[in-house]
């Protein structure tokens, strides 16, 4: 009995010396987002879920790499993927028709911008400055993570007949920074 306790004890221990870091926690900024890290060595997977401007939902899974800034500082890149869907008023297409006015046989040529919905997908970077404090498994970063994308929508202005999906550019994702707090464990 006693060298099956010592063996599934050298087992754990073994076992939770060569576990890898994780760490869960919220990005809140720009977007918020529940935040998901699995660390191998100096790199580590990041999964983000959540509300995108507060307007939609997304998905981001970027991978990382750390190198030490100072003393419990880090500093951290990386690149990857993700994609979503706005729902409310996220994106202005621009529309341009020929509008029929009072006058009778006359048009004048219109530019309409409607908010509507779209769906979006992208290549992001991820850049990070992060903080751990040394008495507790508490992570804090400042986290710049730019996507440039496609947006493919379905939004017409009023007048404007055409069930062909709009095609755009996703900009919005140039600006995106939040502050990020972390449990590490």
């Amino acid at each position: 009995m006693k060298k099956s306790l010592l063996l599934t004890a050298f087992v754990f221990v073994a076992l939770a010396a060569t576990a890898e870091p994780r760490a869960i926690g919220l990005r809140i900024g720009a977007d918020l987002e529940a935040s998901y890290q699995h660390g191998f060595n100096d790199t580590y997977l990041q999964i983000d879920a959540g509300l995108n401007g507060y307007k939609g939902v997304g998905v981001v899974i970027s991978y990382n790499w750390t190198a030490d800034f100072a003393t419990n500082w880090y500093v951290s890149y990386g690149i990857g993927a993700g994609g979503g869907y706005d729902w409310y008023k996220s994106h202005e297409w621009r529309h341009k028709y020929d509008k029929p006015t009072s006058t009778p046989g006359v048009t004048k040529s219109v530019v309409e911008y409607d908010p509507g919905k779209a769906g979006y997908f992208g290549v992001v970077g991820n850049f990070a400055l992060e903080y751990q404090l040394p008495s507790f498994p508490l992570a804090f970063d400042v986290n710049y993570r730019p996507m440039i994308g496609f947006l493919a929508g379905d939004t017409q202005p009023e007048g404007y007949h055409d069930d062909k999906t709009k095609w755009g550019y996703l900009l919005r994702g140039l600006w995106d920074v939040t502050l990020g707090v972390r449990y590490v464990f």
